[in-house]
């Protein structure tokens, strides 16, 4: 940089150093994190403690395993899923799709509201109270007619207090309450009640066994419960009792359960 006799800078230095700085403030500033506002409660809600996090034990349903979960909750806010170390399914383990929900629960292109389809075929945002007196229009019309065998309610599985509503809702209406499931395990489920005399998909001590052999049943990535056979099998592959259970696997994918 070129000083003057004096030692000093030059007005026209000094003007490009400003300039600069100048700038490159600008830039910074356009690339910095939005404005947002900060309201604290004046009277905060009955239960909650600003900074301090509340835990909510609950039930994953990313998949029809039915994990027990904790919620952790700030300020009204879920923030964080664990496995919930209570449970006898998990007992404290959680898999990726549990620890990915809250993904799908703050995902901005989730669905917001209600949507009716238009005559063109697309759907379009329908207020509550309007989709409510549209529902309960189409469900009169349907009755009127004699049509109640026509009213479905059609869902993946739902079980508990939820399930028993809309089973109740449905028989009220003369309706019928259809399910479906990408994993369905229909089949297994019939096979119990056939050979054993009861009516429930079956689990398994994958832990206590000694030789296992499976036929396609991908228990460590998707078959009926992931967490808890996962944790089985790690107990059966330990030496505990002086022994290593075998493992034997026939699938013509080599999926995660194969290459264990």
């Amino acid at each position: 940089m070129s000083q003057d006799k004096k030692g000093g800078i030059k007005r026209r230095d000094f003007l490009k150093i400003i300039g600069v700085a100048g700038g490159t403030a600008a830039v910074t500033a356009g690339c910095s994190n939005p404005a947002e506002q900060l309201i604290p409660y004046v009277i905060p809600p009955e239960g909650i403690i600003p900074g301090v996090p509340n835990f909510y034990a609950s039930t994953c349903r990313e998949c029809p395993a039915g994990c027990g979960i904790v919620v952790k909750n700030r300020e009204g806010r879920a923030i964080k899923v664990e496995g919930n170390p209570k449970n006898p399914i998990n007992m404290g383990g959680s898999c990726a799709e549990a620890q990915a929900m809250l993904q799908g629960l703050y995902n901005p292109d989730r669905i917001r509201s209600p949507l009716l389809r238009n005559d063109l075929g697309r759907l379009e945002p329908l207020g509550w109270d309007q989709a409510q007196k549209t529902l309960a229009d189409k469900i009169q019309a349907v009755r009127s007619k004699g049509g109640s065998g026509k009213i479905v309610f059609l869902s993946d599985h739902i079980e508990g207090t939820l399930g028993n509503l809309i089973s109740d809702w449905m028989s009220a209406l003369g309706g019928q309450h259809l399910t479906y499931e990408v994993y369905s395990y229909e089949p297994l489920k019939e096979a119990n009640r056939i050979v054993f005399g009861i009516d429930k998909i079956p689990t398994y001590n994958i832990d206590k066994t000694k030789y296992l052999l499976s036929f396609g049943a991908d228990f460590l990535e998707t078959w009926l419960s992931p967490t808890l056979y996962s944790r089985q099998f790690s107990e059966m592959h330990s030496y505990k009792d002086g022994s290593l259970g075998k493992f034997v696997y026939v699938d013509p994918r080599a999926g995660l359960t194969g290459v264990n």
